[in-house]
């Protein structure tokens, strides 16, 4: 039988190349270049900010939205799960060593602390998982996939330290720390998916809000004030919201693909280009108008945040497809 947890040689093209990244920059940061990649020139800075946004939240939700609607729920979601569970991570270490921010930082820009940098964790866990989905595919030159994956974590990372938002070892400690979450995913994910499914729909909401719960309790218990001695406008700014941020958005998400996947069962495999297109312009009428509204209406504090991400969330995975579902039956 085939060994499904097995790394083909293209898979281990992605970690050899982000290695590769580790190292590169590991010299800049042992030769004492720390500050050598910042750069002040406005068209470069400009060009390297907006390279800095692929590694962010709002695009890479609108990636994974884009894979739920019109590629693969199962597979969308899995690759949700990563990038939180990465993201969670992320901010626990940090809460744990509040390392502050190179002095190039603008505080206009990011308010949390420094080490491990998230945009390029994140990244990996995001754009490498996705690399290993495509990897196989029946894409034209999909040899070339994971290539451009790992590029495109290669400039999320770099572009870190060229904006001043963070030091090299932040940057080199998120793409070290990404790796090893990314391997510890691709290995355990099948034999997680396949225990869980083995549980009924009662027994798997229970435990989706019971996760959440736990995840949001030890943000908030522990790190109450992750954020703590930073001041921004003068006055204590706190990171905690990025707890609810990952709890809420579990929340939402599981919940709504539960009961999505029980009463609707949307399917895009079986849509035709034309209502996948459809489908995708809907969603993006209602997510992005709902976006502007919750964070308007729902970021005053942890609570709210939790709430807020909670329902975009549920939107994302469950109203939109009963729209979907009502319209492609026409």
């Amino acid at each position: 039988m085939k060994n499904e947890y097995k790394l083909s040689k293209k898979a281990l093209i992605i970690i050899s190349l982000a290695w590769f990244s580790i190292l590169s920059i590991g010299l800049v940061l042992i030769l004492y270049f720390n500050e050598a990649f910042y750069i002040t020139n406005p068209i470069i800075w400009s060009i390297f900010f907006m390279i800095t946004y692929l590694g962010d939240a709002i695009v890479l939700i609108v990636i994974m939205g884009i894979l739920y609607i019109s590629y693969d729920k199962k597979y969308a979601l899995h690759l949700v799960y990563c990038v939180l569970a990465s993201f969670y991570i992320n901010s626990f270490i940090k809460g744990l060593l509040k390392d502050p921010r190179p002095p190039t930082n603008d505080l206009r820009l990011e308010k949390d602390y420094g080490f491990p940098s998230a945009h390029s964790q994140v990244s990996v866990a995001a754009y490498g998982y996705l690399a290993f989905e495509f990897k196989d595919s029946k894409f034209k030159n999909s040899n070339i996939i994971p290539i451009l994956f790992s590029l495109v974590i290669f400039l999320v990372a770099i572009s870190r330290v060229i904006i001043g938002v963070h030091d090299v070892q932040d940057v080199v400690g998120g793409l070290l720390i990404g790796i090893i979450f990314l391997l510890v995913v691709i290995y355990l994910e099948p034999y997680i998916s396949k225990k869980i499914g083995l549980l009924n729909l009662p027994i798997k909401i229970i435990l989706s809000i019971v996760i959440s719960g736990l995840l949001f309790l030890v943000g908030i218990v522990f790190f109450p004030k992750a954020g703590e001695g930073l001041i921004v406008n003068a006055i204590p700014y706190s990171d905690s919201g990025g707890f609810a941020l990952v709890s809420g958005a579990f929340l939402g998400i599981s919940i709504g693909y539960l009961l999505e996947n029980e009463y609707i069962q949307y399917d895009p495999t079986q849509l035709t280009k034309k209502e996948k297109r459809t489908n995708l312009l809907i969603e993006l009428i209602i997510l992005i108008p709902l976006y502007l509204l919750l964070e308007w209406f729902l970021d005053f504090n942890i609570l709210t945040r939790f709430i807020r991400y909670a329902i975009f969330a549920f939107v994302l995975v469950f109203i939109g497809p009963l729209i979907f579902k009502k319209i492609n039956s026409k």
